[in-house]
This record gives C-alpha cells, sequence and structure tokens, in this order.
C-alpha cells in the first residue's frame, strides 16, 4: 500500500519536535511504501491528481536514518492514506494544494482534511475565541503595527 505526506522537505524538519518522521517510521514498520512531496509538486490533468515525489525510506529505527529515492511522478488516487503534515505557509502554492487534494477519490483517506486546513487558519480562527485571547492585531500595515504596539504599551 502507498502512503503520502505532502511535509516540508524532510531535511528541513526538527528530528526532535516534529512528529511527521516517527509517522513515516510507524508506516514503513507497518509494511507501507512512503513518499513526500511539496505543495509546489501536485498537479492535476485530464488523468487525475499527481505529485512529484519521492519515496522515503529509513535505513533503521533512527528518525535520522532515512534516504530519499529519485523523484518520480506520484498518483494520488491510488494512495490509501494521504497525511498533510506541513507548517502551513498559506501562500498560492499551498492553498491550490490543497483545493486539488480535496478532488482526490473518497478511496484515499487524507489525514488532516484540505477543506479543513483551509478555512480554518490557525492565525484566524483564534479570532472566534475573543473573551480569551490577548489583544490582537491581523495586518500587513505596519503604521497599525506601530498603533496596536503604542496603544498595547500605554
Amino acid at each position: 500500500m502507498l502512503v503520502s505526506f505532502q511535509i516540508d522537505h524532510p531535511n528541513s524538519l526538527n528530528y526532535r519536535t516534529d512528529s511527521t518522521l516517527p509517522i513515516i517510521l510507524e508506516s514503513q514498520k507497518r509494511g507501507f511504501k512512503n513518499y513526500v512531496f511539496q505543495p509546489h509538486d501536485v498537479f492535476m490533468n485530464n488523468k487525475g491528481i499527481f505529485a512529484y515525489a519521492n519515496q522515503i525510506k529509513f535505513k533503521s529505527q533512527s528518525i535520522n536514518s532515512f534516504i530519499i529515492s529519485n523523484e518520480r511522478i506520484l498518483n494520488l488516487n491510488n494512495c490509501k492514506f494521504l497525511f498533510i503534515r506541513q507548517d502551513p505557509p498559506f501562500d498560492m502554492k499551498y492553498i491550490t494544494s490543497l483545493h486539488l487534494l480535496e478532488l482526490l477519490s473518497k478511496k484515499v483517506r487524507i489525514v488532516n482534511d484540505p477543506k479543513g486546513i483551509r478555512n480554518a487558519p490557525e492565525k484566524i480562527l483564534m479570532l472566534q475565541f475573543s473573551k480569551i485571547i490577548p489583544p490582537t492585531l491581523i495586518t500587513r500595515s505596519p503604521n497599525e503595527i506601530k498603533n496596536f504596539r503604542v496603544n498595547i504599551v500605554h
């Protein structure tokens, strides 16, 4: 069986704090073939949803003992499971990949629903709990940041 993971590049993961590599190692122990890819690797054509993916294998029980195979085109509809496990950058590559992953066959079990991720960004979702969060500002405006800082300090 095939298991795929949309993740940040494995070499960039913090082995001490990120749980993705232990999940992949456990999947390997259970006999699954595991593939990794990033949002910009996902594409769709008239034949389905695909990703430029690399197989990841562990040489031992050590989390940092993985090897990455050469890239191949993986038909994501052939995966038993697909995990979305990366820190969301919420750029258009990421948003587009979530839209495409949402179109996968219902036979592919997706862990961390793309629609849920897209519709509940962690920085904005908290605004639904305004009574329990500290004073908060979401902006790209340097002036608003300065004003907010001044008002918080005083």
